[in-house]
């Protein structure tokens, strides 16, 4: 199978350009004669195509993030298919914040079906009718206009089925998780690297991108309770400022978080996947206090990685961490209760709720969310036009 895709790609800073990658790992495990093209953007990458030496695949540099040229992208893949032959799938990577302008990728999108068999999409955000008619007219569209449209929770699927969307080439397949290889190393062992010592108090994690919607605030606030209440720990926030509109608010925060003294660990650095990983691996616990932008569906990335490195989570019920909140209610809090955050928090810390049970339900739907799996759901996808839905 000929897959060509187009997404940022690593090293940009963009989840979904590691998403993609991760996609490809999964898909070199379940089908490694497939011809993998990325047709993704310039940042960090020389201008001229070259293949990526982790997964085979062939990258061809032909974007700028947040402002593509479609005309340049277009030409690309006009080049790449008298190159090397029509695609069977187009899959398209989409969010707002990559392709702000819908019409113009409505119009490439029409142009650019000459160049597959068949064009999926993900549609990685799927906003709410609330949110305005040009988002609805948009996935109206789009569905329509591809044969393909993978979203990965059943949030956005019936979102777009409320909004008049037909189903028949609705995809709802997870968000893979990426089973964490460094979970039976010793926790100083793994952050040796880093440089970072935690001794033997309990590590509480909240990594990842700093934005203004993680809750870095209710953290803050969050772990003061705790120490009122004379418990033990040390909170890591480790990533970088995405954007610098979120400086503000995180430098609000990170001020917060160094009130706590030597409870806080801050790691102010883009982190690459194999930090996020140890950082994951030799927490204790994860605690996800995210906000969420009301009428946006999406699913978190952190999430997944969490749940791969079997960790206990505290999030906030929200739509992005619908999942562990699904598998585990007990262990989520309302949006902004810090008091609640702490209150769970706390259980773990005590040991007053049976983990085991849930850790398994969560550690099965890890298993079965697996890149492989993932892989072959997409597999499956592009190649018929059966239904799928997750096993779990």
């Amino acid at each position: 199978m000929r897959i060509a895709y187009l997404t940022t790609y690593p090293p940009t800073p963009c989840g979904i350009g590691e998403y993609t990658r991760l996609l490809i790992e999964g898909l070199r495990d379940k089908c490694p004669r497939c011809t993998i093209h990325v047709y993704a953007d310039y940042f960090g990458k020389p201008r001229k195509p070259y293949v990526d030496s982790n997964t085979g695949a062939l990258i061809i540099p032909c974007h700028i993030r947040s402002k593509p040229s479609y005309k340049k992208i277009l030409k690309a893949l006009e080049k790449g298919v008298e190159e090397h032959g029509k695609y069977d799938v187009l899959h398209l990577q989409h969010e707002y914040g990559l392709h702000p302008n819908s019409e113009a990728f409505i119009k490439f999108v029409e142009e650019a079906k000459q160049y597959a068999d068949k064009v999926a999409i993900t549609l990685h955000s799927v906003y709410h009718s609330v949110m305005g008619y040009e988002y609805t007219w948009f996935q109206k569209r789009i569905s329509a206009l591809t044969d393909i449209v993978v979203v990965h929770s059943p949030l956005q699927e019936f979102e777009l089925w409320s909004q008049g969307v037909g189903l028949d080439n609705v995809y709802m397949i997870p968000h893979g998780t990426l089973i964490n290889p460094y979970l039976n190393d010793p926790k100083d062992e793994v952050l040796g690297n880093m440089g970072i010592r935690v001794g033997e108090e309990v590590l509480i994690a909240t990594p990842g991108f700093l934005r203004w919607d993680k809750g870095l605030d209710l953290l803050a606030d969050a772990a003061s309770r705790l120490r009122a209440r004379g418990r033990r720990f040390k909170v890591i926030v480790a990533g970088n400022i995405q954007k610098k509109k979120h400086l503000p608010s995180v430098r609000s925060a990170l001020n917060a978080l160094k009130g706590l003294g030597d409870l806080a660990i801050i790691v102010r650095k883009r982190l690459t996947r194999d930090e996020l990983l140890r950082i994951l691996a030799a927490s204790d616990m994860v605690v996800l206090p995210y906000r969420e932008k009301k009428g946006l569906y999406s699913v978190s990335g952190i999430l997944h990685l969490a749940m791969g490195s079997r960790k206990p989570l505290v999030v906030t019920r929200i739509p992005r961490l619908f999942e562990y909140y699904y598998l585990a209610p007990e262990l989520s809090a309302p949006e902004n209760n810090t008091a609640l955050i702490a209150e769970r928090i706390d259980r773990l810390l005590r040991g007053t709720i049976g983990w085991e049970e849930v850790g398994e339900k969560v550690w099965g739907y890890a298993l079965k969310t697996s890149w492989s799996r993932i892989a072959g759901m997409h597999l499956e996808a592009y190649s018929s036009g059966g239904r799928i839905y997750p096993q779990v």
